[in-house]
């Protein structure tokens, strides 16, 4: 598949879920978008706000 975007551009995504056993299929669906992931952070837990809570559930991890 042909990108939209030009060569010299990056996507850059965050992440965050509660859901543990969706983290690698995300990931995977992306890189069949946009190309293998050239850098990943660790996953961290999201501790800073429960504004996403009601709608992504407890105990949020996110990554970079």
């Amino acid at each position: 598949m042909t990108s939209i975007y030009p060569a010299e551009s990056k996507a850059i995504l965050f992440l965050l879920t509660s859901k543990k056993e969706l983290k690698e299929k995300v990931i995977k669906s992306f890189e069949k978008l946009l190309g293998p992931v050239e850098v990943q952070s660790d996953w961290y837990v999201f501790e800073h706000s429960q504004y996403y809570e009601e709608e992504l559930g407890p105990n949020l991890e996110r990554c970079l």
